[in-house]
C-alpha cells in the first residue's frame, strides 16, 4: 500500500503542474481512491481483473482521459 501513496503523491504534483485547481485533483483522487479500494477487493476475490474494473470505473464517472491515466497509475 505504500507504493500506492507514493504514486498517488506524484500525480497530484504532476497534475498540478498541468493547471488543475487542487480541488479538481482532489476530486480525482477520490474517485482513485475508490477505484482503488473495489480493484483491490474483487481481485482479492478473484471477480475481476484490474482493467476490468478500472474500465467499469471510467464509464460509471465519465472520465477523461487524464482522470484515466491517474487511475491506472494510484491503482496499480
Amino acid at each position: 500500500m505504500g507504493d500506492y501513496f507514493k504514486y498517488s503523491n506524484v500525480m497530484r504534483e504532476k497534475l498540478g503542474s498541468e493547471g488543475l485547481s487542487l480541488e479538481d485533483i482532489e476530486g480525482m483522487r477520490d474517485i482513485a481512491d475508490m477505484a482503488y479500494r473495489r480493484t483491490m477487493e474483487k481481485y482479492e476475490k478473484g471477480e475481476l481483473g484490474f482493467m476490468e474494473v478500472i474500465y467499469e470505473d471510467i464509464e460509471q464517472y465519465s472520465l477523461d482521459d487524464r482522470d484515466f491515466k491517474y487511475i491506472l497509475v494510484v491503482g496499480m
